[in-house]
This record gives structure tokens, sequence and C-alpha cells, in this order.
């Protein structure tokens, strides 16, 4: 992705569109990817964004240099979240309407525009993050957690 995108800065323009192309249909076939290990928590067995792991730490190559590393640990934070809530089985799981809405949001923007990427990216985290804390963390675990120290 990272080569397609340099390359399509070509001073001659029917290369520099061709090549613009081709990195637009990648980034929405590595955005395809990313949909499923934030929304779903899972990860394609082809050619994984993550290792399979406790920690999904994300690997280097999977993840073009457009995106920020604030956004990278954001994505990981995001994928490690669904992912544990989803192989935990319990009986809270992010909601439907939850995971529809950040369908749209990453449908809505390409990783090379990186400040709305950022911003979508963002935006889901915060997402998860209250919903974690309104359903997995209620006030009666931290008062346990608080009291335990």
């Amino acid at each position: 992705m990272d080569l397609l995108l340099d390359r399509a800065q070509s001073g001659i323009h029917r290369t520099a569109f061709i090549l613009s192309q081709i990195a637009h249909s990648v980034q929405r076939v590595w955005r395809i990817q990313l949909t499923a290990f934030l929304v779903h928590g899972t990860l394609s067995s082809d050619d994984p964004l993550a290792a399979v792991n406790t920690s999904y730490a994300l690997y280097d190559r999977a993840i073009p240099t457009c995106v920020s590393s604030q956004t990278r640990e954001s994505i990981t934070y995001i994928g490690r979240a669904v992912a544990t809530v989803k192989t935990a089985q319990w009986e809270k799981q992010l909601p439907r309407s939850l995971a529809t809405e950040h369908t749209r949001l990453l449908d809505s923007v390409l990783p090379q525009d990186t400040h709305a990427f950022d911003r979508v990216i963002a935006t889901i985290r915060a997402n998860v993050s209250e919903w974690l804390w309104k359903n997995v963390l209620t006030v009666k675990d931290v008062e346990v957690a608080i009291d335990s120290l």
C-alpha cells in the first residue's frame, strides 16, 4: 500500500491516476480486514493484521505508514477489547447498533486521509471504552477493586 501511494505521486498524470486507483482498491480491501478486527474481533487467517495471541500485537508490515502510531495503538486496544469480550462470552456483548455505527464510520474513510482516519479510530475507541465502562467494569466492580487496594 505504501509503495502504491508513493508511486501515485508521479508527475505523469495517467500513471498517477492508475496507481491512485489501485491504491484506493488495496486500501478498501485492507479496510475490510480492519473492520473485521475492530468490529468483530476476528482476524483473517491468510494475512492477519495482528498476532493471534493474548496481546493482539499489530504486525508492522500489515499497517500502512500513513497510519499514526497513536492510531496503531488505538487499533490494537479496540481489537483486543472486542476480541476479549467476544471470546469471554459474557452475558453482555457489544450491541449490534454500535457495530453497525463503527462499520459505517470505517466505510467513510481511507487510511491515506490521515486526519479523518485518526478521527474515526478515536471515535470508535471512545465508544468501545465507554461501553466497557458501562457494561463490563461496573461501579460495583470498581468499588470492590478500590476496597481491595
